[in-house]
């Protein structure tokens, strides 16, 4: 199977096994680490890691904060502040076995 792939392009191997693209895959990961920050799901308080924006007034209440810095979570707040703060209230605020279902979905 893998040798008749060997002459194929990356878009069409992907297509032929079913898979998601590279940049996909870590976008669906950095969203689930967030996910997991805000929830607790970590020992250490994940406001504290990713300030939230709770004087929005549109979208979900999980916004994160977007501001420079050089630090390497503010460098990771940075990367997934854009895409977080894009999603739907219903899938930030799912709960925590239909939050990557409700991810694919979006």
């Amino acid at each position: 199977m893998l040798s008749e792939l060997k002459e194929l392009s990356y878009k069409d191997r992907l297509k032929k096994l079913d898979l998601p693209t590279l940049a996909y895959r870590r976008i669906r990961g950095d969203m689930i680490e967030v996910y997991k920050m805000l929830n607790g799901r970590y020992d250490q308080d994940g406001e504290k890691q990713l300030p939230v924006n709770h004087n929005n007034t549109r979208g979900h209440q999980k916004k994160l904060y977007k501001e420079q810095s050089k630090t390497k979570i503010r460098q990771f707040r940075l990367r997934v502040a854009d895409t977080w703060n894009s999603l739907l209230e219903y899938v930030v605020e799912a709960p925590c076995k239909s939050f990557e279902r409700r991810l694919d979905q979006f």
